[in-house]
């Protein structure tokens, strides 16, 4: 990479100033502010001018995880868990053989438990009536689609609200606006009517019904991460003249931080004006060099 003059010039005034304000007589004017927490002042300090207090670096960490901790995660209605449990439906439903008017009730009970699933051989019996069946199938496909739509929340969830991203937005919903799993199952089988295919409903309905509200962790990460951002840096201010310290006084770290700011503002201030006065010299220089040049 080719380096010009304006360059050159720039990066010559800050090693210059650094070089300065190291050996800078101001320098040893700062070491009245230097203290340790819980030492005792050897003498009284007046606040040379106004200025923020900011916190010191451990303090506003712990501020921004503290906030972060206390963030609500972001949650989302799962499209996969809900697809999943159409699948798991239709699982159950392909052990009935539809072209098959004697389905042998014993054999597709065995077979759905090797799978997992556990039905009552009544209902089993009643669902090998191909018009019961359908009707349940569909039934149950129309209203799970409604139930996941809606969400099924979590049982670990403690509070009265949740934070749903929903719409392409995160929304604050109530939790009586949603679903637990228990009030799901019991929807569901309110919507039907007839003892027996209740019974049915609700047997399956604890195989395939589940939360299908999950958090989503990105979402969340950025959540943690505005709360952070809006931490206050500045916990108040100190006028010009205001007392600092007494003499014999014992540090503490709001008086730390006090004092910590007026270095790191002398050092700037410092700094700054020696990278001006060495930037305005050159400038000047190179004005009386591109003269004589010319």
């Amino acid at each position: 990479m080719k380096i010009n003059k304006n360059q050159i010039f720039v990066l010559t005034a800050f090693s210059i100033a650094f070089l300065l304000f190291l050996f800078n007589p101001q320098q040893l004017s700062l070491s009245k502010y230097n203290y340790n927490l819980g030492q005792i002042s050897d003498r009284e300090i007046i606040a040379p001018f106004d200025f923020s207090i900011y916190k010191n670096e451990a303090t506003l960490k712990a501020d921004q995880e503290a906030a972060a901790t206390k963030t609500k995660p972001v949650y989302r209605v799962s499209e996969n868990l809900k697809f999943n449990a159409q699948k798991n439906l239709d699982f159950i439903f392909q052990h009935f053989n539809i072209h098959d008017a004697e389905n042998d009730t014993l054999k597709i009970r065995k077979k759905l438990h090797q799978n997992g699933y556990n039905l009552s051989g009544k209902n089993i019996q009643m669902l090998t009536d191909l018009g019961t069946r359908q009707m349940i199938y569909d039934f149950l496909s129309t209203e799970l689609t409604r139930i996941f739509n809606i969400g099924i929340y979590p049982e670990s969830i403690n509070s009265k609200t949740i934070n749903l991203y929903h719409n392409n937005e995160v929304k604050t919903f109530n939790l009586n606006r949603l679903y637990s799993l228990e009030e799901a199952k019991e929807k569901l089988v309110s919507h039907i009517s007839g003892e027996n295919k209740k019974n049915i409903v609700k047997e399956l309905a604890e195989t395939v019904l589940i939360e299908n509200i999950i958090i989503d962790k990105e979402l969340s990460k950025q959540a943690q991460e505005k709360a952070k951002q809006q931490v206050p840096v500045i916990i108040g201010k100190v006028k010009k003249n205001e007392k600092i310290l007494d003499k014999n006084q014992k540090i503490s770290q709001l008086e730390l931080d006090k004092l910590d700011n007026i270095k790191e503002i002398r050092i700037f201030t410092n700094l700054t004006k020696d990278i001006s006065d060495i930037l305005s010299k050159i400038k000047k220089k190179t004005y009386v060099i591109v003269g004589l040049d010319g």
